[in-house]
């Protein structure tokens, strides 16, 4: 490596000149090695995250499909029925209860989705001040070994 050639080069009478070691950026290289490592995992993150997001949208937005129709499921394995065919049998009243609970659910689901969402939104956020922050270190880490190698 150029790192222990430079040392082998430099461990003979040269030694004797203090400035030397600081001509060693190999730490730096490692360093630099180490931080962009760190962004490629965060850019693999902010990836997986994104795409959570996008699931658990589309995920929401089909529950609430589901429960602002007009249809209701059968307990049993079967077809959607329309509302008139279940309720044919059910009071007026009943019918309204039903709504309403249809109603509260969709309320529900609505804040805890939106919860969720939220989660999703802040972690992505902190993932990408996290990904800023290493390219940040990266650019300063490759200018400082610039510098040295001039």
């Amino acid at each position: 490596m150029a790192s222990d050639m430079f040392r082998e080069r430099f461990n003979s009478a040269e030694a004797s000149n203090p400035y030397l070691p600081l001509l060693d950026v190999y730490t730096e290289g490692e360093l630099l090695q180490e931080v962009k490592d760190i962004s490629e995992e965060l850019d693999i993150m902010l990836s997986i995250t994104n795409r959570q997001n996008g699931l658990v949208q589309t995920f929401c937005q089909h529950v609430e499909d589901i429960l602002v129709s007009d249809r209701q499921w059968k307990l049993e394995s079967g077809p959607p029925v329309s509302a008139t065919q279940a309720n044919e049998g059910e009071s007026r009243g009943d019918e309204e209860r039903n709504r309403a609970a249809r109603q509260t659910q969709l309320k529900w689901f609505r804040v805890q989705s939106q919860a969720l969402l939220k989660k999703i939104s802040v972690q992505t956020g902190e993932l990408e001040a996290l990904r800023d922050s290493a390219k940040s270190t990266e650019q300063s880490v490759c200018r400082d070994i610039d510098c040295w190698q001039e």
